[in-house]
Order: structure tokens, then sequence, then C-alpha cells
């Protein structure tokens, strides 16, 4: 379980690097 969630939070760190290297002129909007 511990590993799951580790997992997850990993994926959800890389989407949001992801998407701020993409959207990187909208910083002023912060995706949740």
């Amino acid at each position: 379980m511990m590993l799951a969630a580790l997992v997850h939070r990993l994926a959800y760190l890389l989407a949001e690097t992801d998407r701020r290297k993409v959207g990187g002129f909208t910083q002023d909007q912060t995706p949740v």
C-alpha cells in the first residue's frame, strides 16, 4: 500500500512538472 501511494505521488509530481513545462507561460494559473 505504501508503495502504491509513493508511485501515485511520483506520477502526480511528474505530471505536474510536465504541465508546468508545457504551460510555462501560464504560471499565474496553478493547476489544482
